[in-house]
């Protein structure tokens, strides 16, 4: 395969990153009340997205359509709507999974139920909250957005909400009953973090009960997405999880760097109205992580333990953190600030390749017009690719190639260029690698890709491609502050 020398295999990476963001943190947005609820404006899904491909070199990939299914007609009662069937009940963690309409995949019950078991999920989502939801917690599985629409009437949700949730939302929970719609959860990372995330909204409801109403929005959402990206994190690849948890927090850094940021919101029509240029529940998640990692989890359920118990949202919240809201927004906001301002050190990308690959590996930094190359053999390599987008610390010979493009100030490019010709599927292949986003001395992978001699590009969320697997992406001076809070709390 001939050297690189541009890179039309990707896009306008900015585009592509505002877009993921947008289209991916919609995943964290799941309705736990639906009374209070006038109208859903998140798109939904952990799939990343973007428009067709054009003529420019940096086009957009392919928009990638497999995970979602068309709707297709449901049998339905003389009332409009099926009734919910009866559970199968999983009796190990008081969770009962049932498929609901008829086109379920056959075994995916059980696959949901072992999904539950292998990763502790309930368990994950008890031990954050410390409390029981004194009954069983019913999961109906929805194949089709027919379906889902379906059940959610069931639940006594209005036709017309069905229809607008049924197009935008990963997840719904009232009460003890939760509907997920599988084809927005394709793989088991999306649907462990939809899991938790929405047995997160059972179990306040439950506990809390006629409490639940008077418990501020950014804490519900906060501790739902909180238990989600907790899941995620075990179940995704690191390297994967690492990337989308960065893409995440970039853009409630971005709303604090340019003064937009708005205060943690209490009620949840403040989120409804869809008026701030960032995802809310981020910010949510950011906040509840920051007290969690303050003052450890076990905060967390005492502040619930106090609203339980009556006290008001302030009180219970000075009970458990020894402060108050409006003194966390200060705080977080000039957290954010601060790591919207963090400088760009580099990045460790630690790759390993087995013998079926033979080539060289080349990186084209952020902001830079040179692409650098080190020959690569089987084993592990440690690739430090400096601001200036030199190599250190590889110990070889680099090979230098000039980019024929403007730079892209915010995409770390590295390209897999192999002595021996490439095929996918049984097709040639023009170029392939992978990519990294970069914001605010963050880097965070964003996926693979292969083109094909025919022009068609595949983008694949796992870091690995033909042999060379990237193990780590680790930034050379971890100092933004924000870091630590992409994990859960020890």
């Amino acid at each position: 395969m001939a050297r690189r020398s541009d890179k039309w295999f990707h896009l306008t990476i900015s585009a592509f990153a505002i877009a993921l963001t947008a289209v991916a943190s919609g995943t964290l947005v799941y309705e736990h009340n639906p009374e209070q609820v006038q109208s859903w404006i998140h798109a939904l899904s952990h799939m990343k997205s973007a428009q067709s491909p054009s003529s420019d070199h940096r086009s957009e990939p392919p928009a990638d359509t497999s995970h979602r299914v068309q709707p297709t007609n449901a049998t339905v009662s003389s009332n409009g709507t099926t009734p919910l069937p009866t559970p199968h009940v999983d009796a190990a963690e008081a969770v009962h999974v049932t498929a609901y309409g008829h086109d379920v995949p056959v075994g995916k019950v059980k696959s949901v139920n072992q999904l539950l078991s292998d990763y502790h999920i309930v368990d994950t989502v008890f031990r954050t909250l410390q409390m029981s939801t004194s009954g069983p917690v019913h999961i109906y599985l929805a194949q089709n957005a027919t379906d889902y629409k379906d059940a959610l009437n069931s639940l006594g949700v209005s036709v017309q909400d069905a229809q607008r949730y049924s197009q935008d939302t990963g997840g719904f929970t009232m009460g003890r009953d939760i509907v997920v719609p599988l084809y927005q959860n394709t793989s088991n990372a999306d649907l462990a973090n939809t899991l938790a995330h929405e047995l997160t909204h059972a179990f306040l409801n439950a506990y809390l009960n006629a409490n639940v109403d008077n418990l501020p929005s950014w804490v519900n959402e906060g501790l739902a997405v909180y238990n989600g990206m907790k899941v995620q994190a075990k179940v995704e690849n690191p390297v994967s999880y690492g990337g989308y948890a960065r893409q995440m927090a970039e853009s409630v850094m971005k709303a604090a760097v340019s003064g937009n940021l708005v205060p943690l919101a209490k009620d949840e029509a403040q989120v409804l109205a869809g008026n701030a240029s960032y995802d809310l529940e981020l910010q949510d998640w950011l906040a509840i992580s920051y007290l969690a990692h303050q003052h450890g989890e076990a905060s967390l359920a005492k502040y619930l333990q106090a609203m339980k118990q009556g006290m008001s949202s302030d009180a219970a919240f000075q009970a458990a953190f020894g402060g108050t809201p409006a003194a966390l927004n200060s705080t977080l906001s000039s957290l954010l600030k601060q790591a919207g301002r963090t400088s760009d050190d580099g990045v460790a990308v630690t790759v390993k390749a087995n013998p079926s690959f033979q080539g060289y590996i080349r990186v084209l930094q952020h902001g830079n017009t040179v692409w650098h190359g080190v020959k690569m053999s089987a084993g592990q390599e440690q690739l430090m690719v400096l601001p200036n987008g030199t190599l250190q610390g590889n110990g070889k010979a680099e090979d230098t190639t000039q980019d024929k493009n403007p730079p892209d100030d915010i995409t770390t490019y590295m390209d897999l260029d192999p002595d021996k010709p490439l095929y996918y599927n049984g097709k040639a292949v023009s170029y392939c690698g992978f990519a990294l986003d970069y914001h605010y001395g963050m880097y965070g992978f964003v996926n693979a890709w292969v083109t094909l001699n025919d022009g068609k590009s595949i983008y694949l969320e796992d870091p690995s491609l033909f042999g060379v697997t990237v193990t780590s992406v680790v930034e050379v001076d971890r100092k933004n502050p924000i870091l630590p809070l992409l994990q859960a709390a020890p």
